[in-house]
């Protein structure tokens, strides 16, 4: 956003009642920079300032001349002259302004028709030594005037360094607020991590003490296995000698008997050849017999 526009939208919010915080506050949720906002407010506050001190001052002004113009001349009574006294004479000679007198000279006020009335002569009173009364209440005003321009000047620079401790008192307020808001964040973000961090800490530690339960489990089960395994590989070995044992028994038995079996055997084949021999002879005996008595039937 440009300057001039920032600036014409400060001034509006201002009008609208809204304070600086929530001027910062609104403008930097729109994106506007700090610096940009600062220097905004700052300049609304000047203009602000400026604006009233151009107003007219409500103060009573300084009492007027009032016009020579209308002031009427001075009139002199027409008197006769009258002679000065000595001392008076030397009164007289002893004023800067005047002329000398003698005493033989009738002292008379000079009146110069060509002289103005309406001017007055600047020049100090010869016995004070002071500026005339309305030299005097020029000089009040120029003062009161460079008094009241020195007050204005002053009061534009109160005006700014008030402002500006002002709208960096609200920018620490509102940068302390959102340090607290992101702080607080941070925490509750930290926190939840934290508490997931426990979770999980809890849930690996019962998942490790199921692994240790199962291990244990595992690692007794195996025990006794090996006990079982032990126990029966013993038995094993045992069933195992006692068949062999009777293995070797049976061998020198057979080694006993095989001989007499085998010449039994012999015997018995013997007997059989012998048996199978005179079955055939009879059998041959009987086959003929037959054949003689169907030719004798015949």
């Amino acid at each position: 956003m440009e300057k001039g526009a920032l600036l014409q939208k400060v001034l509006a919010l201002k009008q609208n009642g809204y304070t600086n915080k929530q001027i910062i506050a609104g403008l930097s949720n729109e994106g506007i920079s700090m610096t940009d906002i600062q220097e905004a407010i700052i300049q609304a506050e000047l203009k602000r300032i400026i604006e009233e001190q151009n107003k007219p001052l409500q103060q009573p002004l300084p009492p007027t001349l009032p016009d020579l113009q209308n002031i009427p001349p001075p009139s002199f009574p027409q008197t006769q002259p009258l002679m000065p006294t000595p001392v008076e004479s030397k009164k007289v000679q002893q004023s800067p302004y005047s002329l000398p007198v003698s005493s033989s000279q009738n002292f008379e006020v000079p009146v110069s028709k060509n002289i103005p009335v309406n001017v007055i002569p600047s020049l100090p009173h010869p016995q004070t030594n002071l500026p005339p009364p309305y030299l005097d209440s020029e000089m009040k005003i120029e003062s009161s005037q460079n008094i009241t321009t020195s007050n204005i000047s002053q009061e534009i620079a109160d005006g700014i360094a008030k402002a500006k401790g002002e709208i960096i008192a609200e920018i620490k307020l509102e940068l302390e607020r959102i340090v607290e808001i992101i702080v607080a964040e941070k925490l509750k973000q930290y926190e939840t991590f934290a508490d997931e961090i426990n979770e999980s800490q809890k849930e690996t530690s019962a998942k490790i003490k199921a692994i240790e339960v199962t291990t244990k489990h595992i690692n007794s089960a195996i025990e006794r296995n090996d006990i079982e395994l032990t126990e029966q590989t013993k038995t094993l070995n045992e069933h195992i000698q006692k068949l062999t044992a009777e293995l070797v028994a049976m061998s020198n038995i057979v080694e006993k008997i095989l001989p007499v079996f085998v010449d039994n055997v012999k015997k018995l084949t013997v007997i059989t050849d012998k048996i199978s021999r005179n079955t055939d002879n009879i059998t041959i005996k009987g086959k003929k017999q037959p054949e003689k008595e169907k030719k004798e039937e015949s």
